[in-house]
């Protein structure tokens, strides 16, 4: 199946919008999807606390395709969910917060069965995500204890044996306190070996960077040799190149996700990098985005049928 991956952006400060599409990649679309994410694997190894291995590849699949399904639209992902379901290995619905305590908190629709019982049907494993949502506060009030962090440990587990899933996803963002990097990556392998001792999987999502610190604290605060090594998936967050406040341009130009690819294979495993691709992009005037998602851009199209123009990094847009 190929899709074109939309984005869009307003290049000067007026009233005239412009759209952008990512065209040429084969995808799986879940409507208002987080990320996409295509990685390498290989085969199953046995496994212990210190040894991680890739997950093992959905029969069929000449890939890995895993699908992040948000709580503020699952109707209407899960719908997508079923149309691709043959084509999909892994769901992260993005169920769960952490809270300052350290406990975690569902979101709407947490823990939903019909959801849980279609991915096992569909041999389809399910890897809920724990998402910040991009608020530093709670997870660094956890990360500054090391109490705190057990605790929390101890309750992502929690969360993970009741419901029996496949494992846990860690999308922890936009950490302000650099400092607290070695105390994540203290996190990071706690859970990892808690994680690996009940025989499950540990993804985690990472913000895109081309070297150690990056260029702002949300990459600085995360340890990619660390993370790499403990996580079965790291998932690289390759997206917001250019974002809602920013000057319009590129989300997630080719050049720059080629330069961190390059980089992450220097400090991890290629059989656990994942490239999360992004379906929603900005609608700019000025310095002000509103972000869109692919069947609102798509429905613009059908309504005005715009000329579209390509930009140096072979993304698509039209005003």
């Amino acid at each position: 199946m190929n899709f074109k991956f939309i984005q869009f952006f307003n290049a000067a400060p007026t009233t005239e919008k412009h759209w952008q599409i990512i065209s040429g990649l084969s995808a799986i679309l879940l409507i208002m999807i987080i990320g996409l994410v295509f990685f390498l694997v290989g085969k199953k190894e046995s496994r212990d606390a210190a040894s991680v291995s890739v997950i093992p590849l959905k029969t069929g699949l000449s890939r890995q395709v895993s699908a992040y399904v948000p709580y503020w639209e699952q109707k209407n992902a899960f719908e997508s969910l079923k149309k691709h379901k043959d084509a999909i290995s892994i769901v992260h619905p993005v169920w769960y917060t952490p809270e300052n305590d350290g406990d975690i908190a569902g979101f709407p629709n947490a823990g939903d069965k019909e959801l849980i019982d279609f991915a096992r049907s569909n041999n389809i494993k399910i890897i809920p995500s724990i998402n910040n949502e991009c608020k530093p506060s709670a997870i660094e009030d956890i990360l500054r204890d090391q109490n705190k962090i057990a605790d929390h440990v101890s309750k992502i587990m929690a969360v993970m044996k009741e419901n029996n899933y496949d494992g846990i996803d860690i999308d922890y963002e936009c950490l302000e306190d650099t400092g607290l990097r070695n105390n994540f990556s203290i996190f990071i392998s706690t859970l990892s070996d808690q994680i690996h001792a009940q025989d499950k999987y540990l993804t985690v999502a990472v913000h895109g960077k081309k070297s150690d610190t990056g260029n702002w604290s949300g990459p600085d605060s995360q340890d990619w040799a660390v993370i790499g090594d403990k996580a079965d998936i790291m998932l690289i967050m390759a997206l917001d190149y250019h974002w809602g406040t920013s000057e319009a341009g590129d989300i997630a130009p080719l050049s720059w996700i080629n330069e961190i690819l390059s980089y992450a294979k220097t400090v991890a495993d290629p059989k656990k990098i994942s490239l999360d691709i992004n379906f929603y992009g900005y609608d700019w005037i000025g310095k002000t985005g509103q972000d869109i998602v692919y069947q609102e851009v798509s429905q613009l199209i059908n309504e005005y049928q715009p000329e579209t123009k390509i930009s140096g990094e072979q993304e698509k847009y039209f005003s």
